[in-house]
């Protein structure tokens, strides 16, 4: 009995063994690996058209051959889609070409000029070897130019622009929009999508944001300071927050040249409310912003001390001018680049649904209003 027990056993064991062999070699992961010397990894892809309304693909590659003079390699390629110009750029390179380092994807203006482009990113969130981290940039011009410029002090090209959109985005002077976010906001109703503008002049320039429509088209920019009021409109701002304003009443009549109105503060413990509501057959927003404010910089004489009330009438008039221009730019063109929508859709669900494949148009006959309130709290140490 214990003779028969041990060969069965032995039998089990010599079973188990090719068993487990098998299990490891159709392991995935191995059969299909690629070395890394033969990946071409893409770092910056651009899209645009040509005159003729071809697509062009543009791509950034890095050059890891120490005797290189260029550290970074643009190709340029006409191609239907994406995915048929990796197989192009395969070609020019001696490795496969990879996005699962792409860290931008810029978009051409002349593109951006026609709706429904946005099935041509396709490949990138469908295809799980791209990386849908990367920033989205329009730019103001031709992608061509952006992606041949040679800067000396700038060898990666690549990370220059993750670097330079970073940092002003972290002081809100443009929006940080990565391609996962893109999505969100194509086929969200309540909002319309806006990704970092980028000019190239004489060197590399961010002019704020570029505000789409609800399929895709370019419509305008928001410059620096208007991007900080919708930053602020957003509830996306957690920091202290510069700002410099200009009071023409404090400027005297025939002054001389350094005369100026100027005046600079910092916001903090900012608190944005946003009220909805449906009347009249139109939406209502009553939208109120509480901040206290540090002075900085005052370049016209005032006591502070005694009309700090004054102050703080001067420049909640002034905010609230420049947030009712801001809001008058979004009704123009109809969209939602703060999300009102989501509002709309929360508070208000019944009248939503009613409106919510044309919300822009809707939005555009909103009554919206904005209410500054801000408190003086530090004039600096010196008086």
């Amino acid at each position: 009995m214990n003779k028969q027990a041990g060969e069965g056993v032995t039998m089990k064991r010599l079973l188990f063994i090719p068993l487990v062999s098998l299990l490891v070699l159709i392991l995935p992961g191995c059969w299909d690996r690629t070395d890394l010397e033969d990946v071409a990894f893409v770092l910056v892809t651009g899209l645009d058209l040509d005159q003729d309304n071809n697509l062009l693909i543009y791509d950034m590659v890095p050059v890891n051959h120490k005797e290189a003079k260029d550290k970074e390699i643009p190709v340029k390629v006409r191609a239907l889609s994406l995915r048929e110009s990796r197989g192009k750029i395969d070609d020019m390179f001696e490795g496969i070409a990879s996005g699962r380092k792409l860290q931008i994807v810029l978009l051409g203006k002349r593109l951006l000029k026609h709706e429904d482009w946005f099935p041509l990113l396709d490949v990138l969130f469908r295809d799980s070897k791209n990386a849908i981290t990367a920033d989205v940039v329009f730019v103001d011009g031709p992608v061509s130019k952006v992606m041949f410029s040679r800067f000396p002090e700038v060898p990666h090209l690549s990370v220059h622009l993750y670097e330079t959109i970073k940092s002003a985005s972290s002081r809100h002077e443009t929006v940080m929009t990565t391609l996962h976010e893109l999505h969100r906001q194509m086929y969200e109703k309540g909002i319309t999508p806006a990704i970092s503008d980028l000019e190239l002049n004489e060197r590399l320039e961010l002019k704020g944001t570029a505000l789409l429509n609800e399929k895709g088209k370019y419509v305008n920019t928001l410059r620096i300071q208007e991007n900080v009021l919708l930053m602020i409109l957003q509830k996306q701002v957690k920091k202290e927050l510069p700002l410099t304003l200009k009071l023409p009443q404090m400027k005297k009549s025939g002054g001389g040249i350094f005369d100026t109105d100027a005046i600079s503060f910092t916001l903090s413990d900012m608190k944005t409310k946003i009220k909805t509501a449906y009347r009249d057959g139109r939406f209502q927003y009553d939208i109120r912003i509480r901040s206290y404010i540090t002075l900085s910089e005052r370049e016209f004489p005032l006591d502070v001390e005694k009309k700090s009330g004054e102050l703080e009438k001067m420049i909640e008039k002034k905010l609230d001018q420049q947030f009712e221009n801001l809001i008058k730019k979004i009704q123009k063109h109809k969209i939602d680049p703060i999300g009102l929508g989501l509002y709309a859709r929360a508070h208000e669900y019944k009248e939503w649904q009613k409106v919510q494949d044309d919300w822009g148009e809707a939005l555009s006959k909103a009554d919206i209003k904005i209410n500054v309130k801000v408190k003086v709290k530090s004039m600096g140490p010196v008086k």
